[in-house]
């Protein structure tokens, strides 16, 4: 009896490893105005589940803009809702206890990758100065949400936003991996064309990667509860409160038992994600793995599985107001004009927007379509074309068209099929002409 006594004593005194050590997240998104709401939202929620499901706060990094919550269109200062709710008390604010390292001005490209480099002396003086300080023993999980287009991500305000090329984002990657940043990561992608980072063998089998993206190379993400579901405590947001591909995986996570694998977890998704094709790349053998080693340790404290249960299903009303990513802006504007009153000053402001954004809308259909008509009258031939073609007539469509609008990203694989098809200077020519006959 002695002997078990002591055995057992021995046993206790073992110093168990923290789990929650063993586990470091990423969560960025770079998006700005109210009129990207979804994302904000998208990646609070995210912060929460991680929280909720064990993982150490200060083992989560966030760069998120931050300007949705506290923004004057916001009915409800200071919160962020990514989802309907019909009562007060069924409304959750995603925002309270969201902590967030980097905002505004210190969100950028050059931000989100020297966090995943660890490189703490360039992010010295800049937001908590917080970087990665994995190790190769450590799982990373990393969650990006904002607008991509054919060839890459996109980060930053408005009319300052940054391209993150496929070639600087994998090369970041390549770091990581090189320098045993990590025992195995985790990626979940929520862009428009976002399997183009990965495509190709882009990324490849061998740097113990498992990546998700919210849709192929060729098309668009999708928000959800748009107008008219965008209904909270009994007020119109008036925007989309979440993206479908992110909502899914998020509530999918919120309910997970200690057992449900990524490859599970992609099938849920993937069978909810309605409207666009949620994509894997990467080690794919990763997908054996359980979700609470990269999402969190283990189950939510709380008993969300069975509140949600307890509540009418969200399933149908994702689907129903889903609205493809590119058409929000529009989408947004044509509700506030319907919900104005007739003949009243906001109606009138509200029917100048709608036109204004049509009018932009018919311009980019109309470049584009000129564009084509000039590619494939040039007798030219891509000899040589450097990989820069391709960013290079992005900068000079941005730059002398003054583009800044994500109505627009969903064309730039014009410019690639055309570095791929006639002379580099040629691409250039035509993309230059075009904006200044405008």
């Amino acid at each position: 009896m002695l002997t078990l006594f002591l055995l057992a004593l021995a046993v206790c005194s073992v110093e168990l490893p923290d789990t929650r050590n063993m586990h470091w997240a990423v969560i960025a998104v770079g998006s700005n105005t109210y009129g990207n709401y979804r994302h904000q939202a998208d990646a609070c929620h995210a912060y929460q589940v991680l929280l909720e499901r064990g993982m150490s706060a200060d083992r989560i990094i966030q760069l998120n803009y931050d300007d949705a919550a506290n923004s004057p269109e916001n009915p409800f200062p200071g919160t962020l809702y990514n989802k309907p709710s019909n009562t007060s008390e069924e409304a959750v604010d995603v925002y309270k206890g969201c902590v967030i390292d980097y905002r505004a001005q210190a969100v950028s490209k050059e931000t989100f990758m020297n966090i995943l480099k660890g490189d703490k002396e360039a992010m010295e003086g800049v937001g908590t100065g917080r970087v990665l300080e994995s190790t190769e023993k450590d799982n990373v999980f990393v969650y990006f949400v904002d607008h991509g287009y054919d060839g890459g991500i996109i980060i930053g305000a408005r009319g300052s936003e940054e391209h993150l090329s496929y070639q600087e984002f994998n090369e970041t990657l390549d770091y990581m991996y090189d320098n045993d940043m990590y025992n195995e990561m985790v990626l979940y992608i929520e862009a428009c064309n976002s399997g183009s980072l990965f495509m190709n063998g882009r990324l490849g089998d061998d740097k113990n990667i498992y990546a998700l993206t919210a849709a192929v190379s060729t098309e668009s993400s999708w928000g959800t509860y748009c107008p008219p579901d965008d209904l909270v405590k009994g007020k119109h947001m008036k925007t989309c409160l979440g993206d479908l591909f992110s909502v899914n995986f998020i509530m999918d996570t919120e309910q997970d038992s200690l057992t449900e694998t990524l490859s599970e977890q992609y099938q849920i998704v993937k069978k909810e994600t309605t409207k666009s094709h949620p994509t894997l790349f990467g080690d794919l053998s990763i997908g054996d793995q359980m979700i609470q080693k990269y999402e969190g340790e283990g189950m939510m404290r709380k008993s969300m599985k069975k509140e949600d249960e307890a509540k009418p299903s969200h399933h149908h009303s994702r689907d129903r107001s889903a609205v493809r990513v590119p058409d929000i802006p529009l989408h947004l504007l044509y509700y506030n004009y319907l919900r104005s009153e007739m003949g009243s000053i906001e109606r009138q402001q509200a029917a100048v927007e709608l036109s204004a954004q049509l009018e932009l809308q018919m311009f980019y259909d109309s470049y584009f379509s000129d564009f084509t008509e000039l590619m494939m009258e040039n007798n030219s031939v891509a000899i040589n074309n450097s990989d820069k073609c391709y960013e290079n007539a992005i900068s000079i469509f941005r730059n002398q068209c003054n583009a800044q609008n994500e109505y627009v990203y969903q064309f730039y694989t014009h410019f690639q099929t055309a570095c791929d098809s006639i002379d580099e200077n040629a691409v250039h020519e035509i993309t230059n002409s075009l904006c200044l006959k405008a």
